[in-house]
């Protein structure tokens, strides 16, 4: 019986903590440049990212090796100005000079076919305008400032 209760415990401070790891957002905002690649565009499905969601290349998420799994990224391609916002859900990437990871749908929409130079900026979800809708972020109005977004 001890041991129901205990295992009952752990799962519960076990939920809680991994809840607040993903739900997290960053508590000041960082800005990054560096290069962006695109990863695993030959896969058809089916990778478990690291927050366990299956990785899918038609959303806009991305891999980062030290934001909080769900904070909300803005990207923008510094060759050509596109700018997408994107939901961290994995860790990455792992080659050396790269700082952020995306699925071929996000690529796609920024513009890049390989590796592209961007600028990150992180956002507060709670201070910014925008939701998301079958598996993209998008701004609710990309003409309205975003004044606490950066």
């Amino acid at each position: 019986m001890n041991h129901t209760i205990v295992s009952v415990a752990v799962a519960a401070l076990l939920t809680a903590s991994t809840a607040a790891l993903v739900t997290a957002s960053p508590a000041r905002f960082v800005r990054q440049t560096g290069v962006a690649s695109i990863y695993y565009p030959w896969d058809s499905g089916g990778r478990i990212a690291a927050n366990q969601e299956v990785i899918d290349h038609n959303a806009y998420t991305a891999a980062h090796r030290t934001f909080p799994l769900g904070s909300f990224v803005e990207v923008t391609n510094l060759e050509n100005q596109r700018r997408i916002v994107v939901r961290i859900n994995d860790r990455g990437p792992f080659v050396g000079g790269r700082v952020l990871d995306l699925v071929a749908g996000a690529a796609t929409a920024l513009g890049s076919n390989g590796l592209t130079k961007v600028q990150l900026v992180t956002l507060d979800p709670t201070r910014c305008s925008f939701n998301e809708r079958f598996g993209r972020v998008l701004w609710t109005d990309l003409m309205r400032p975003r004044s606490g977004c950066q």
